[in-house]
């Protein structure tokens, strides 16, 4: 199975969020801020501190935590296997099959696009959406410390539910 992508917003508009959305963004600059200090106080190979990490740095390593390629969805009865090659080694998750109502929430949910004028799209992801589908339909997550991060959560989801469709076409079908 190929590599599945998700694209994050570089720009957030912050006079257009909700209440909720705007606590997420808050709470995702205070984590990114605790792994910058976390880095920054590091000791070098002489025993001094490191000196501090830029914002740019600080950004690309998260970005780096975060990538997750699917390498393996198995169906086994009613739950999924799926396999993901992280930056720290192969991680495991077992999701039970979901429903085709919390397939649809899902979808509903985790992505919006919206036409701008002079042929352009914005495309607003939520990953909010995937932690819940996933929260509901986890069994095991194998290979993390503590819990998988939210964007690893997202690409376990859309494997298991891209592998519960591929399932549903026929071998012959022309628009596979």
């Amino acid at each position: 199975m190929g590599s599945v992508r998700i694209y994050q917003k570089k720009e957030i508009r912050l006079d257009r969020l909700n209440l909720k959305q705007h606590q997420m963004f808050k709470l995702g600059n205070v984590g990114a801020a605790a792994v910058k200090n976390r880095l920054g106080a590091a000791l070098g190979a002489n025993g001094a501190a490191s000196k501090p990490l830029t914002k740019r740095y600080a950004s690309r390593i998260i970005e780096q935590l975060s990538q997750a390629e699917v390498d393996d969805v198995v169906q086994a009865g009613d739950t999924f296997r799926v396999t993901l090659r992280v930056l720290g080694g192969i991680v495991t998750h077992v999701l039970k099959m979901a429903s085709a109502k919390d397939v649809t929430e899902y979808r509903r949910g985790f992505a919006r696009v919206l036409d701008l004028p002079y042929n352009r799209q914005e495309l607003t992801i939520n990953l909010t959406a995937a932690g819940a589908l996933y929260k509901k339909l986890i069994t095991t997550a194998e290979g993390y410390a503590g819990d998988a991060p939210v964007m690893h959560q997202a690409v376990a989801v859309k494997a298991a539910i891209d592998a519960l469709e591929a399932g549903f076409q026929e071998p012959g079908d022309p628009n596979s």
